[in-house]
């Protein structure tokens, strides 16, 4: 699978471009129109499930699908049209009366599936108060936009990224302030649904801050009395 590297300030506006909606639970799907748009324009449901649009615009819209399957009269502000989709497949559509708006739905067995189980890459040995790049990607089997979470084991986060497109590396950087041994988790979710993957995993070791002269007769020392020099012991990280 080919991964694309991206900076992730770049994408911050990526999800201005499409909106999604996270109703699977529903028996019915609201899309609304307003502002000549379809919200969401792309909706992902379960096969046997009902879509309403709701026009909330003066001006009238109607809903048609490209591939003849539904096809709404002209709606006024406050009415409604709704159709099952009794299959699984892509359906796209657009407005009757504004062509150049259109939507998406996609059908499909079980719904929204989350993020693929991320790739994770970086430094599993380094030095405390060194910052580290890590490095994440995954697959979203929809295509949707991305967002990552990464747990850096030391009671500290980096909290959920911009969303950017499914399969785009995101470099996320960290430093650790004590010696020790850490494990890093990163968690995907998709823009759609929030729906999240399944936790990665990335065992790292800090051992020291700096190469001090006679830094490992300390460390010998140390391990060897465990319970001498409690104070510098903490000033060196140990």
């Amino acid at each position: 699978m080919m991964f694309s590297a991206i900076c992730i300030e770049a994408e911050q506006n990526e999800t201005n471009k499409i909106t999604l909606s996270p109703q699977l639970a529903l028996d019915r799907v609201t899309v609304t129109i307003y502002k000549q748009a379809f919200h969401p324009n792309v909706t992902i449901i379960e096969p046997n499930q009902t879509i309403i649009w709701t026009n909330l615009e003066p001006q009238p819209h109607s809903v048609v699908s490209d591939d003849g399957y539904f096809h709404s009269p002209l709606l006024g502000q406050g009415e409604s049209y709704n159709y099952t989709f009794a299959h699984p497949g892509l359906f796209p559509y657009h407005d009757g009366a504004y062509p150049a708006t259109t939507g998406k739905v996609w059908v499909e067995i079980g719904g929204n599936k989350p993020p693929n189980k991320p790739y994770v890459n970086g430094t599993v040995s380094g030095k405390i108060k060194v910052t580290y790049n890590y490095t994440a990607a995954t697959f979203d089997p929809e295509g949707s936009m991305v967002s990552f979470y990464f747990d850096w084991g030391d009671n500290t986060n980096s909290g959920w990224s911009p969303f950017v497109n499914s399969s785009t590396l995101v470099t996320m950087s960290h430093s650790w302030n004590k010696r020790g041994k850490f494990v890093i988790k990163v968690q995907a979710k998709d823009f759609y649904a929030n729906a999240t993957s399944d936790w990665t995993t990335l065992p790292v070791t800090m051992p020291l801050s700096n190469d001090l002269p006679g830094s490992h007769f300390l460390e010998y020392l140390f391990a060897r009395f465990p319970h001498l020099f409690p104070v510098m012991r903490h000033l060196l990280g140990y």
